[in-house]
């Protein structure tokens, strides 16, 4: 599914309260020490120090990202409280579905929610951490899957993205039933 909304440019919606991301980062795992443990995270980080805006049915650079607009780090969701053997993340593998994306600057940020900047191009980054049963890193491997690098908007551009969201996403429902947006 993330090469059908690659191929038209994929853009996630971020809001004050947290949108969740469609589609969402769901991975399986091979090759894990079935008796060692692990952490997985995930974290958006910016592609590049652009500002984009959508001209002509297609994102153009439009200036270089303002101070304001950049984080001073990176922000990480961890997959689960706990760490796992790699027996059971080959098992399960893992769902990112409660990642909410942000636009809020002020107050505390929930779990799961990571803050990004309007019309700036980020890449998830999927990081497998193998740590010791109390939680010492051992070492860290990580994973980019540039199929799924978007760009961040307070409301969708793309027709053609419009339609795949409202063709694939359970939670655009109500745009299917009403034939509109």
């Amino acid at each position: 599914l993330w090469w059908k909304f690659y191929a038209c440019g994929t853009e996630m919606v971020i809001t004050r309260t947290g949108r969740r991301m469609f589609p969402t980062l769901a991975l399986s795992f091979l090759g894990m020490d079935p008796r060692r443990y692990y952490s997985v995270h995930v974290d958006l980080t910016p592609m590049d120090g652009y500002s984009y805006t959508f001209a002509n049915n297609a994102w153009q650079v439009s200036a270089m990202a303002s101070e304001v607009s950049h984080l001073p780090y990176v922000q990480s969701y961890r997959a689960e409280d706990t760490v796992h053997t790699g027996l059971y993340w080959m098992k399960n593998g893992v769902d990112f579905k409660k990642i909410r994306l942000t636009n809020r600057r002020t107050g505390s940020f929930k779990e799961g929610e990571l803050h990004l900047s309007p019309n700036r191009k980020y890449q998830p980054r999927i990081h497998i951490v193998e740590e010791t049963e109390e939680g010492v890193k051992v070492s860290c491997s990580t994973y980019v899957f540039p199929e799924t690098a978007f760009i961040a908007v307070t409301t969708y551009q793309n027709e053609e993205l419009i339609q795949l969201k409202i063709d694939h996403n359970p939670f655009a429902k109500g745009f299917r039933d009403k034939g509109t947006r």
